[in-house]
């Protein structure tokens, strides 16, 4: 009975959104605080931000962000600018990822781009498109074979 009082008291003076003995940052849903929506768009900045959606809605990571996407299809998913990003998604997706890191998984007719700057490890469970530029670097998986390394234009 003591022990649970001093958990108690420990969460009570802990910051908002931390927990007595975790270090990870507080990951919150789109909408929240550090991610603001305008419609079907969001825009998560400088914060850990959870988006989830069934389709045709998008979602930008940016400003060394770290975001975690999940959309059935029809979707836009950016990365940019030091963000750490991880995107799972069914049919025709569009991912840009810029300067930043990215861990892919798109169904049939998705495209992903890996721009200047960014790291993407890419998974297509199905037909699906990956532009890497020479300043990108890439590995590629299609279906349950081994990722392979992809410069230009590839794809499953």
């Amino acid at each position: 009975m003591r022990h649970n009082a001093v958990v108690l008291i420990a969460a009570l003076f802990t910051l908002p959104g931390a927990l007595p003995g975790c270090t990870s940052e507080r990951v919150v849903a789109c909408p929240g605080e550090g991610c603001a929506c305008i419609g079907d768009s969001c825009t998560c900045r400088e914060a850990s931000c959870s988006w989830s959606s069934t389709n045709s809605e998008s979602l930008t990571c940016t400003s060394a962000a770290t975001c975690t996407g999940e959309c059935g299809s029809s979707c836009s998913f950016v990365c940019s600018a030091g963000s750490t990003c991880s995107f799972t998604g069914g049919e025709s997706n569009n991912v840009t990822c810029e300067g930043s890191d990215c861990e892919v998984t798109v169904g049939a007719s998705s495209n992903v781009y890996c721009m200047t700057g960014a790291s993407c490890d890419v998974v297509c469970e199905a037909s699906c498109n990956l532009d890497c530029t020479t300043a990108g670097s890439c590995r590629l998986a299609c279906g349950q074979s081994p990722s392979r390394a992809v410069s230009g234009t590839d794809g499953c």
